[in-house]
């Protein structure tokens, strides 16, 4: 499992350490995270973008 952090869910933070510390400290995810990538729309990453067509689902 991985962690993907997105500004396309309003994120509020200017950089991804900042994202994880406050995922380490509030939520107690250990887990590995990428760098924040787009999630949605023609810029989403295209691991994503296959979840979609394949499976249906889409981050929100």
């Amino acid at each position: 499992m991985i962690a993907v952090p997105s500004d396309d869910l309003n994120q509020e933070f200017d950089s991804t350490a900042e994202i994880m510390s406050f995922c380490a400290l509030n939520y107690d995810i250990d887990m590995p995270m990428s760098e924040t990538l787009a999630i949605t729309g023609s810029k989403a990453h295209p691991f994503l973008k296959a979840e979609q067509v394949q499976r249906g689902f889409v981050p929100r």
